[in-house]
């Protein structure tokens, strides 16, 4: 979309503008929900760019305003809500960007169960975290917490299944515009000993165990790893990384992303699931839309913003599998 806006030009003084049209849902969700949808749910309203000045404008079109159709068609709306799909109905039928269908979790995710409210952790918990390299595009440090079953008061006593991961903090390195909304999928380009610095700084005051990290960072292709360079970032500020390979099993670790969210959704949780604190804002943004390749449905579109999702990922696999950790406390 910036390539196509960046050819709109006239030498002959014409007026030139840009028409874009779309439903929500697909690879391009996120990008289209931050750049139209969210300066302005409510449409209709300017966005002024600060970085080129010109004004966009979202227009919200839903059925009511397609009078020919309603017209032409008055079944349309009827075969529409007997998809069976909530989603899509909402999407398609009520304009709604605040839905998650046609991807890799979409059935399974429910903000109600999945975000949290921040709380303290239990004395027995233990902390682990994940890492996705990037450099132009963004790079995923996850903080996570696994729970020892232990109940949690201030949540009135929920017991989160031994072996539960709980989300509770990240570092994504993605750049901003000049009015700090994020440009997707776009990164800082920080040199390695700065992102080793980063994490090392941002891990202090915890005693991490399991930490594992993008298996490409630990390769050595006639030179340093990239691990290397970022322990030498770390050690700067008196800090070791202490990361090991994590499994890049891509189709069954997004199958144990599944199992994991299926039983964090459930009522009263029997096996480990996986929950998120609300400040970690660019995993709730990118991971309930993550796409399913259309050439490898049971794998991730890797053209989107898919970081947050690896990171995760990787934090998945180094767990043992769901089913064998069935043990839990209760109250």
């Amino acid at each position: 979309m910036n390539k196509l806006r960046g050819c709109l030009h006239s030498s002959d003084g014409v007026r030139c503008v840009m028409l874009a049209t779309g439903n929500p849902g697909g690879p391009g969700h996120n990008a289209v929900k931050e750049r139209w949808i969210d300066p302005a749910p409510g449409g209709f309203s300017p966005i002024r760019d600060p970085e080129s000045g010109e004004t966009r404008v979202y227009i919200p079109s839903r059925l009511e305003d397609n009078l020919a159709m309603m017209r032409n068609d008055p079944g349309y709306e009827r075969r529409l809500m007997a998809t069976g799909n909530s989603q899509l109905v909402k999407a398609w039928r009520y304009g709604d960007w605040n839905v998650t269908f046609g991807g890799a979790f979409d059935d399974l995710w429910r903000p109600d169960r999945h975000i949290l409210k921040p709380f303290r952790f239990p004395p027995g918990f233990t902390f682990h975290r994940s890492f996705d390299w990037g450099s132009a595009a963004p790079s995923a440090l996850q903080f996570w917490a696994i729970s020892d079953g232990t109940p949690i008061p201030e949540m009135g006593g929920f017991v989160f299944p031994r072996g539960s991961l709980i989300l509770f903090g990240e570092w994504y390195t993605v750049a901003k515009n000049a009015n700090g909304t994020v440009k997707p999928n776009v990164g800082l380009r920080l040199t390695n000993q700065a992102l080793g610095k980063g994490i090392a700084g941002r891990s202090a005051g915890r005693t991490w165990a399991g930490c594992v990290a993008d298996p490409s960072i630990f390769a050595e292709p006639g030179r340093e790893s990239i691990h290397s360079d970022m322990t030498k970032g770390a050690r700067e500020i008196g800090q070791t990384l202490d990361f090991k390979p994590a499994n890049n099993d891509r189709i069954t670790g997004w199958q144990r992303m599944r199992d994991v969210l299926e039983n964090a959704a459930e009522d009263i949780p029997e096996k480990p699931g996986l929950w998120a604190f609300e400040n970690c804002i660019n995993f709730l943004r990118t991971v309930p839309t993550l796409q399913r390749d259309e050439s490898k449905p049971d794998d991730i579109d890797t053209d989107q913003e898919d970081h947050c999702g690896d990171a995760a990922r990787y934090a998945v696999m180094s767990r043992e599998p769901p089913r064998m950790r069935l043990g839990r406390t209760r109250l």
